[in-house]
């Protein structure tokens, strides 16, 4: 698992036949499960609330459902930081949060 060095909050049994439920966010990256493996270093674009946000691919790990894919976002302006951290706060809570994949540039 890749250290973040932001503060996490994961929930550990998101209903998985959701797959755009996210299982952790942090400001500096989520994890979400997805229904095919993503390669490390391949570059999205991900819709998280109304906020689309250019991230990395970390890891993918095989789950019964898929695939928990973590990635890192990537240039979060300084005002969607302060979104995010609203963000973690309401997961924390409790709140689910999707994640959507618009784009996608698979690593070379």
């Amino acid at each position: 698992m890749v250290d973040r060095g932001n503060e996490r909050i994961e929930h550990l049994n998101p209903d998985a036949r959701e797959k755009k439920a996210l299982l952790d966010i942090s400001i500096s990256g989520a994890a979400f499960v997805h229904p095919r493996e993503l390669k490390n270093d391949t570059k999205l674009v991900v819709k998280i609330k109304e906020h689309t946000l250019n991230a990395v691919v970390v890891y993918a790990q095989g789950r019964a459902e898929g695939y928990r894919i973590g990635v890192k976002f990537q240039n979060v302006p300084f005002a969607v930081q302060k979104d995010l951290k609203e963000f973690v706060d309401e997961f924390s809570k409790g709140v689910p949060l999707f994640c959507e994949i618009i784009e996608e540039h698979k690593s070379t």
